[in-house]
């Protein structure tokens, strides 16, 4: 079986030295991709396509499958490849392609031809159509919307029969745009927005700030790969992770309620700056979408962008939230995005809409710089391959909401099994509310109908300097609104050594 390649439209378009540009672009990237399948693949130019010739024992399927995963194809055809222009042995192709299909079916011969040939397309269409209702008189003739459509291409030098059209991906090839950084987080947007940004044809780097520990960094490495392998393989690209933990703690110290959100996004895009501007990466690319939240507002959108330097590329910023969620499950990552859950919601629960940048500004003098400097000088590295065999030998991602709340559970042998078991003893066990605005709200209706409990406050973001200072004798059960804040601290303190702290569940 050979495969025909045609080029995403756009392409053909261009001048002739950016086509011949494009097209060996693709060339390139079609045969690093598909000769780890087919290690004897060859990619064959022409004019408006490329001709795919692979080996009869290749894997046909994950072919097909891999082809239609590489930006710069329109679609691709399954063809057999006849080296006549002889009607009759064109008949006899069609037969044993579709014989066993024909019969009560409605089929039509479609001819698409190119050159001087000895037969027109229509001539070629009847002579073949009318040979296969003589041979198969329980099928019929629909030109129309036939339920067989049988395809032949002739040229200059050989004909085509088609025997199976599959849809290509679009867009450009990768590596003829220049590269951004991408800012993920592992979620539905930052996803899709790398996604779009690849099928245009960039090589995208990612950019990680850890505020989850290693589960999450492990989620959204695990993201990135999986972007990479299903559609940017073709080409290296660095994955950057920066520890934000202080960053964020400091912000929550320092910073008002309201402008906390976008504080974080512009210490965010400050080191995301710095790394572009050292590796000459031209652009940046977040998966903010207008008016999603409250941090993307016009207004809040600039004055993030006021931080950085280099170009911020938005690619969703008109998208609506189902059509992300619906791409993300189209292009292979809706359920690991699901599972991966969105730390920044730590971020106050009522920022203000319409910042104003010299507030905001004036608030960033509270900050210690030191701090973001120490964040960017910490930055680790990797290629993305050296990821993907990370990832190889560690355990399998499940979902990171849950182990995050249930870390504890599953790494001791010493937690208390249940509500009723802690309410044995209050005063061995202590449970801490780790929300940043506990003290000056409710008490939440779970903890309020145990009104014997030895509850404590301590914001998420100094348990682990203070964690260490309380008595080691009791156990610890750290409590927020979703879990996902304590299941992160929980996380980060059984990593440090602790065993008597856990998540509190009812």
């Amino acid at each position: 079986m050979n495969y025909v390649v045609k080029l995403f439209p756009e392409i053909t378009l261009k001048s002739a030295s950016l086509r011949r540009r494009y097209i060996t672009a693709l060339q390139i990237n079609i045969h690093t991709i598909l000769s780890s399948i087919d290690q004897e693949i060859k990619v064959l130019r022409e004019w408006d396509r490329l001709v795919v010739q692979v080996t009869p024992s290749a894997d046909q399927a994950a072919l097909v499958d891999a082809l239609g995963r590489i930006s710069g194809i329109q679609k691709i055809l399954a063809v057999r490849i006849l080296n006549t222009f002889d009607p009759e042995v064109m008949l006899t192709a069609v037969r044993t392609a579709f014989g066993s299909q024909l019969n009560g079916k409605t089929f039509a011969v479609q001819v698409k031809r190119s050159g001087s040939h000895e037969f027109t397309s229509l001539g070629l269409a009847r002579r073949i159509g009318g040979a296969l209702l003589d041979e198969f008189p329980s099928c019929g003739v629909d030109l129309d919307n036939p339920q067989l459509p049988i395809r032949l291409e002739v040229n200059s030098k050989n004909t085509l029969l088609v025997e199976a059209e599959y849809p290509g991906l679009g867009g450009y090839p990768v590596g003829t745009q220049e590269e951004v950084l991408s800012l993920i987080s592992g979620g539905f947007d930052s996803a899709v927005a790398s996604m779009q940004l690849i099928k245009r044809g960039c090589k995208v780097h990612y950019c990680f700030f850890n505020l989850g520990g290693a589960q999450h960094s492990r989620g959204v490495k695990q993201m990135a790969v999986n972007l990479w392998q299903r559609y940017g393989a073709s080409h290296r690209v660095r994955f950057f992770e920066v520890n934000f933990a202080q960053v964020l703690a400091q912000i929550l110290e320092r910073i008002p309620v309201g402008n906390q959100g976008v504080v974080l996004k512009r210490s965010m895009l400050r080191v995301a700056d710095s790394l572009a501007q050292r590796w000459e990466i031209p652009a940046l690319v977040t998966g903010e979408a207008l008016g999603q939240v409250s941090s993307q507002t016009l207004t809040n959108l600039n004055a993030i962008d006021r931080a950085s330097e280099t170009v911020v590329l938005r690619p969703l910023v008109s998208w609506d939230k189902p059509d992300i969620i619906d791409m993300a499950r189209r292009i292979g990552v809706a359920e690991l995005a699901a599972s991966i859950p969105e730390f920044c919601a730590a971020i106050s629960s009522n920022p203000n809409a319409r910042v104003k940048l010299t507030k905001v500004e004036l608030d960033e003098e509270r900050l210690d710089a030191d701090i973001l400097q120490n964040a960017i000088d910490a930055v680790q590295y990797f290629d993305i391959k050296d990821l993907m065999q990370e990832l190889e030998t560690a355990a399998p991602l499940t979902e990171l909401l849950t182990e995050l709340r249930c870390v504890a559970n599953s790494q001791t042998d010493t937690t208390m099994s249940s509500t009723e078991d802690v309410l044995t003893d209050v005063l061995m066990n202590v449970i801490i509310d780790v929300r940043p605005d506990a003290q000056n709200s409710t008490l939440a209706p779970q903890l309020r109908k145990h009104s014997k409990l030895n509850i404590q406050h301590i914001p998420y973001y100094r348990i682990l300097t203070e964690f260490a200072k309380l008595d080691q004798s009791k156990n610890y059960f750290l409590y927020c609104d979703k879990g996902v804040m304590s299941g992160m601290q929980v996380a980060h303190l059984r990593e440090r050594g602790f065993s008597n702290v856990q998540v509190w569940q009812q």
